[in-house]
């Protein structure tokens, strides 16, 4: 079921602040919640994007294969401990649709070493659609578009 009434901005800012917080606060087992059952996450560098190459660096077609790939990231790798901070802006709504909106969004992502060193991690853009249901905004496609396929670290964190 579909809700008629145009979707208000602040509530497509609350769902992009509300994803950042969430991976800033490493609660990455609650970030497939973030997505409907039938979605698509992938993680392309800007080259492949604007060249139309499908190479992904991450490519998970369901919200399971995102619980899948964050069951691995909790429980078998480790990494070096970083800080890790999330910053979403230029958020634009392009389209209205009968149940979402087709969206876009920069983002900075910043790191700091236990020692206090901050650094870039990555930066890029968001190709979003979002659903709605039942008054609920989720995303249905996430498609992030990294400025470089060069990532000082290991790819293990969502964007």
């Amino acid at each position: 079921m579909t809700d008629a009434s145009p979707i208000p901005i602040h509530s497509v800012l609350d769902l992009y602040a509300d994803y950042a917080l969430c991976l800033d606060e490493r609660r990455f087992e609650a970030w497939p919640e973030f997505f409907v059952e039938e979605c698509l996450y992938e993680v392309r560098s800007r080259e492949n994007h604007d060249l139309g190459l499908p190479a992904a660096l991450i490519l998970c077609e369901s919200r399971g294969a995102l619980e899948d790939r964050i069951q691995v990231l909790v429980d078998t790798l480790t990494f070096r401990y970083l800080h890790m901070r999330h910053l979403i802006t230029n958020i634009r709504v392009h389209e209205e649709t009968a149940d979402g909106l087709k969206t876009s969004a920069s983002y900075l992502v910043l790191q700091t070493t236990e020692e206090g060193v901050t650094s870039i991690f990555n930066t890029g853009k968001y190709e979003d659609e979002i659903s709605r249901s039942d008054g609920i905004l989720k995303f249905k496609r996430k498609r992030v578009i990294a400025d470089t396929f060069a990532i000082d670290n290991l790819l293990a964190v969502p964007l």
